[in-house]
């Protein structure tokens, strides 16, 4: 799908089997979220007229392509599980905060916010390369799945295995990046 066409949700591509791994990647393999997936990528017709609301915020219907199914059931199913937020562009910074130390992987990593550190004036980006900095002696940083709008859908990971999901996202590796 083109990005052009304001009316349409752009997905990224990415294959069943990569789709598979960067959910067992950014969801430490829960099983929740593994089981889940499975049955969506095995039917996602079925998985779509069994979850219907799930897609109706993304302006999805029934004549909606598999892969795209697939790609909002991903995030949604990573969402429930507490290892993405989706934040709008000009979140407050206590949201911004509280969502991130919620994700399941910033505490199973045991990072902080240093909350001084981040101006209340600023934006996602600003905060996010402050983030990264004071964890990159941890190997760890605040990426970013481009869902292809205003949004950041972030979450917390080791930066080993952000390399890992770029490769996974597709050859362009615009899709999923560290967070700037």
């Amino acid at each position: 799908m083109d990005k052009s066409d304001s009316n349409e949700v752009y997905i990224w591509r990415v294959y069943d089997n990569d789709t598979l791994e960067i959910a067992g990647i950014i969801s430490e393999q829960n099983e929740t979220v593994m089981t889940e997936m499975k049955k969506c990528l095995s039917d996602p017709k079925g998985y779509f007229n069994a979850h219907g609301d799930i897609f109706d915020e993304w302006f999805m219907n029934d004549r909606s392509d598999d892969q795209e199914i697939c790609k909002v059931a991903l995030i949604h199913l990573l969402e429930q599980g507490n290892f993405v937020c989706n934040r709008d562009w000009k979140d407050e910074k206590e949201d911004f905060i509280y969502f991130v130390s919620n994700l399941e992987n910033f505490k199973r990593l045991g990072l902080s916010i240093e909350e001084e550190l981040l101006d209340e004036t600023d934006d996602i980006s600003v905060w996010a390369d402050i983030l990264n900095d004071q964890w990159k002696d941890r190997d760890c940083c605040l990426a970013n799945i481009d869902i292809g709008s205003d949004s950041y859908v972030l979450f917390t990971c080791e930066t080993y295995k952000l390399k890992r999901l770029e490769d996974l996202f597709g050859p362009d590796r615009s899709r999923v990046t560290k967070c700037t």
